[in-house]
């Protein structure tokens, strides 16, 4: 499976992905060379960049005065997958007791496809 695949898979859309291989590949940038290296609006990678930041995907420090952006760890990433896990572990009782008191009557479900095939 290629990156942008599994990122895909991850989460990460598309414009994200190009910025954190661009990081990956430059170490740190400002917003200007990101903008210049992806040819991506800079506007956008100020948005785009600010999402990731909240995702946990990149950081940032400045730099004699610049912010510089850093990607994480791909490591980091799996860290990050790991605590959403552990937090729908922790949910899920709550979430089945929703679905037990609710009182439904049973009910049948077609799944179609590969991807049917795949879930079941």
């Amino acid at each position: 499976m290629n990156i942008e695949k599994t990122l895909s898979k991850y989460g990460v859309d598309d414009k994200e992905t190009t910025l954190y291989l661009c990081l990956l590949k430059y170490t740190e940038l400002s917003v200007l060379e990101i903008s210049q290296k992806t040819a991506i609006p800079r506007t956008s990678v100020y948005h785009t960049l600010e999402t990731m930041k909240k995702n946990g995907i990149v950081g940032l420090h400045t730099k004699n005065g610049v912010v510089r952006y850093v990607s994480e760890n791909p490591k980091h990433l799996i860290q990050l997958l790991k605590e959403k896990e552990q937090m729908m572990q922790d949910s899920l009782p709550d979430m089945l007791n929703l679905i037990d008191s609710a009182g439904r009557n049973p009910t049948a479900k077609i799944y179609m496809g590969e991807a049917g095939v795949k879930y079941v």
